[in-house]
């Protein structure tokens, strides 16, 4: 009789049916073209930024330097949280069609990484996060206190100190260091109790881009008007910087 989430396991067998239907693993797959070109874009633009920044550094301009890898930090933010996203789709998906326990173990483990990590980044941004929202405006502001409450939820339904930490530390990672501890772990894997976190995850990372989003198009305009462009507002610097603009946000010239 195939093991369940109830019971230990202590044998590896091959699952009857995958989790998921075809329309939903289909589903998945068409979301990753969508996260494929905003990866593209904002590393286009981090890619801008840091030109610009070699710009003002030969031009010794540390004002706008500093703004430059001001705007360079919260891009770079986008740029974890939508790679997270990415791998999070795949790894969602591959969890629907596992057939194969193991194949499915992976993908949860996988999963419980990719949580443990982002939350982790996310936390480390939350006093800046908290500060650059309240300047932003009310729908960012508003956003950054729901989603603080969303994540409290997450944390304490899915145990993520006690389990999904304990988990990403001993079979995930380490897992050289004592195998017996490993299989044992896994033996009282809930793969239930995983799969829900992994489909509960996304709409929460994708409210933690939604958010840095916000910021860094608001923040970037912003660091922009305020830092002084006399010394790039000649020639070709002159076009880098609107060029810079126009990749963050095509009608900031209208507003």
């Amino acid at each position: 009789m195939p093991a369940t989430s109830k019971t230990i396991m202590n044998t590896f067998y091959i699952k009857t049916s995958s989790r998921g239907t075809a329309a939903e693993i289909e589903s998945v797959v068409n979301m990753l073209p969508r996260y494929t070109k905003d990866l593209n874009e904002i590393n286009h633009v981090l890619i801008f930024v840091r030109r610009l920044k070699e710009i003002t550094f030969s031009e010794n301009n540390d004002s706008i330097t500093h703004g430059l890898l001001e705007i360079e930090k919260q891009g770079i933010l986008n740029h974890f949280l939508i790679i997270c996203l990415l791998d999070f789709l795949v790894v969602y998906k591959n969890s629907l069609s596992a057939i194969h326990l193991w194949d499915e173990l992976h993908s949860l483990r996988q999963g419980y990484l990719l949580i443990h990590e982002a939350l982790k980044t996310y936390n480390g941004h939350n006093k800046s996060l908290k500060e650059l929202a309240s300047k932003t405006s009310p729908e960012a502001e508003s956003l950054f206190y729901s989603l603080s409450g969303e994540i409290k939820r997450f944390k304490e339904d899915f145990k993520y100190h006690s389990l999904i930490a304990d988990l990403r530390n001993n079979t995930i990672a380490h897992i050289e260091k004592d195998t017996v501890n490993f299989f044992d772990k896994m033996s009282k894997f809930d793969t239930d109790v995983a799969f829900a976190a992994l489909k509960a995850f996304p709409l929460i990372l994708g409210r933690m881009l939604k958010l840095s989003d916000l910021i860094f198009k608001a923040y970037t305009k912003t660091i922009i008007k305020q830092i002084s462009f006399d010394d790039l507002i000649r020639g070709e610097n002159s076009v880098q910087v609107e060029k810079l603009l126009d990749l963050i946000e095509p009608d900031w010239r209208k507003q």
